[in-house]
C-alpha cells in the first residue's frame, strides 16, 4: 500500500505540473508586446485630470458637464430641455437682443414700435375691381390692416400673398375715378 501511495503522489505531482504548464502556455500565448512606442497607435489615452488640453474625436456622454472658465462649441448644438442664462440682467418680459454681428447678446426690454403704412391709388374710371396692396418692411411684422373704397364697396380686405402685405379690392364699376386705400399696421422691436 505504501508503494501505491508513492505512485499516487507522483501522479498528482505530474498532473499538477501539467496543468500549470498548460495554464502558463495559454496565458503567454494571449499576451502580445506593444507594436509601437506609447500612444503611437495603441490604446488611446483616457480623459484625465491633467492641466493640458485634450481632444476627443468620438462622442462624450456625461451625467453633468460644467466649466470653471468659458465654453466653445464649433458646430450644431441641440438642447433637449430648458436653457437658463444667468448672466446679464434677465427679468420677466425681457428678451435676448444681438448687440453686434459676432453674436454678442444682452437682455433688453422690448420697445415695440408700430407704424401705419398706407397706400392710396386713384382708380381708373369704370374699372370693375381695383387691387391696392401695401407691405411692411422686412424687419417688421404685420399685425393687422384694412382699407377703404370711395366709389364702391370693399370686396376683399385681408392679409396679402406675402407675410408683410395687406390687400384691399374694391368694386368701382359705377364711378369714374375714386381713391382706394390700403393700410398695414407694421410693428418692430427696437
Amino acid at each position: 500500500m505504501n508503494e501505491f501511495n508513492k505512485y499516487l503522489t507522483s501522479l498528482k505531482v505530474i498532473i499538477l505540473a501539467s496543468i500549470l504548464t498548460l495554464g502558463i502556455s495559454f496565458v503567454s500565448a494571449q499576451w502580445q508586446d506593444p507594436t509601437l512606442p506609447p500612444f503611437g497607435g495603441n490604446v488611446e489615452r483616457p480623459i484625465n485630470v491633467g492641466a493640458l488640453s485634450q481632444t476627443k474625436s468620438g462622442s462624450l456622454w456625461a451625467g453633468f458637464l460644467g466649466s470653471e472658465g468659458a465654453g466653445f462649441i464649433n458646430g450644431n448644438f441641440e438642447i433637449g430641455g430648458q436653457v437658463t442664462i444667468k448672466g446679464g440682467n434677465p427679468a420677466t418680459g425681457r428678451y435676448l437682443r444681438a448687440t453686434n454681428s459676432a453674436g454678442l447678446a444682452e437682455w433688453a426690454k422690448p420697445n415695440l414700435v408700430c407704424v401705419k403704412r398706407q397706400q392710396t391709388v386713384t382708380a381708373i374710371g369704370g374699372a370693375p375691381v381695383t387691387n391696392v396692396s401695401v407691405a411692411c418692411q422686412s424687419n417688421e411684422i404685420r399685425t393687422g390692416g384694412g382699407g377703404s373704397c370711395s366709389g364702391g364697396p370693399v370686396t376683399h380686405s385681408a392679409p396679402g400673398s406675402t407675410d408683410f402685405a395687406w390687400d384691399v379690392k374694391c368694386d368701382n364699376s359705377d364711378t369714374d375715378s375714386v381713391p382706394v386705400s390700403s393700410y398695414a399696421i407694421c410693428c418692430s422691436i427696437q
